[in-house]
């Protein structure tokens, strides 16, 4: 069930001008590799859901977020640092649907193992701009326009990418789901996702951890054809470059989720603002997942079973305020929401963590552990609410095992 998600996908709005949009083409097609031939492993950190890496950039070792669904990216610090030159200018437009002008410039080199990527473009922004963000302690993202040199391998079991000039150097078992996909301009890989008969093209996204995302548009089209159990919500529940954004979104758990030809059988989708459909790292993790920009094929090896299509949630999440902690998301027919949790109620303490006090690192620190999803069953809240003080227990549910729909 979902928490506070993160969606670092950066979609890039053409139209700016004719000039600008041939500069930003070609700096997204740019790039070579040394060796020619190579197949590398490096070990990754997972952080909140997300994959950071280690690269040299500068001639320093720096973090990076490792997102497919986005194009290289660089804090403004770093560029000052490295003396990045400014190549063009264009609106980037974030996972809330969020719009704002950025600068981008070429990557000179950019070794990840014993690989250099010389000349890639990189979007320049501020990384500050979101909270959350922030929180992952990184100075940028590798992002699908460089992936695109290499095949990529995520081993989420090992915490290991392995990455290699063709698949045949990388270890593929026997039986592997073999799902076409195809790239943006800027190289993000999507596939064809059947939701009931409604068939969409979905973002392979390891910047988000959540697991399968659509619009409200598609939910609409499906209640016209099917019969299946959604729960609507408010509040804050994803945050994208560019911060935190307020709307309605819905929960539905699907009879089958089709990728390509292959069934999957039931999934909980979330469908929200703006539209597009995702998939993140929530549903990828249980595969040994192979990425081929050459043959633009998505490889599927099942190394654990299927988690449970639905799961246990308190049916909230928590988000940072100016220094406090507050409700940011409640869920309908949820624990919380029976409980008359709402949207902007002030969390003073959960499960005996003081947050009266709020610096950014002490929230860093809860935000990460995620201890709402993985963590707690049961939750004593201390909120600040209606005037007062009010003490709420809850106890974790799988919203999806009474029947109905609401």
């Amino acid at each position: 069930m979902k928490h506070l998600s993160y969606l670092f996908l950066l979609v890039l709005l053409f139209g700016s001008g004719c000039g600008s949009t041939k500069k930003l083409q070609q700096l997204l097609l740019d790039g070579s590799r040394t060796p020619a031939a190579f197949s590398e492993t490096i070990s990754y950190e997972e952080v909140g859901g997300l994959i950071v890496v280690e690269a040299k950039l500068g001639g320093a070792t720096r973090r990076f977020l490792f997102d497919t669904g986005a194009p290289n990216l660089i804090s403004k610090e770093l560029a000052r640092e490295i003396g990045a030159v400014v190549h063009t200018r264009q609106r980037v437009r974030d996972s809330q649907g969020k719009a704002e002008p950025l600068e981008f410039a070429y990557l000179d080199s950019l070794e990840i193992g014993g690989v250099t990527f010389y000349q890639t473009g990189a979007i320049i922004a501020d990384l500050s701009a979101s909270v959350e963000l922030s929180c992952y302690e990184v100075e940028g993202i590798i992002g699908a326009n460089l992936m695109r040199l290499a095949c990529w391998q995520i081993d989420y079991q090992r915490k290991e990418l392995h990455f290699a000039s063709h698949r045949d150097s990388l270890s593929i078992p026997e039986g592997a789901f073999s799902i076409p996909f195809q790239a943006s301009l800027q190289g993000s890989p999507s596939i064809s996702m059947q939701l009931g008969s409604k068939r969409l093209q979905a973002l392979i996204d390891s910047g988000s951890n959540s697991g399968f995302d659509g619009s409200l548009t598609t939910l609409q089209e499906l209640r016209k054809e099917l019969s299946f159990p959604a729960y609507s919500g408010f509040g804050s529940n994803q945050a994208g470059l560019f911060g935190l954004n307020r709307d309605t979104s819905y929960l539905g758990l699907l009879p089958d989720v089709r990728l390509d030809t292959i069934s999957f059988g039931p999934q909980v989708v979330e469908f929200q603002r703006p539209s597009g459909a995702k998939i993140g790292n929530e549903f990828f993790r249980q595969f040994l997942v192979t990425l081929d920009w050459q043959a633009n094929e998505l490889l599927l090896n099942a190394v654990t079973a299927p988690p449970p299509a639905g799961e246990p949630t308190f049916g909230l999440n928590a988000i940072y305020d100016e220094g406090k902690l507050r409700v940011g998301f409640v869920w309908d027919g949820s624990p919380a929401a029976e409980a008359g949790i709402e949207p902007g109620d002030r969390i003073l303490f959960m499960n005996g963590l003081d947050f009266i006090n709020l610096p950014v690192p002490k929230y860093c620190q809860y935000l990460l552990a995620r201890p709402l999803k993985y963590e707690w069953q049961t939750l004593d809240l201390f909120l600040e609410k209606d005037g007062g003080t009010q003490k709420i227990s809850l106890q974790k549910r799988d919203l999806f095992s009474a029947e109905g729909t609401r």
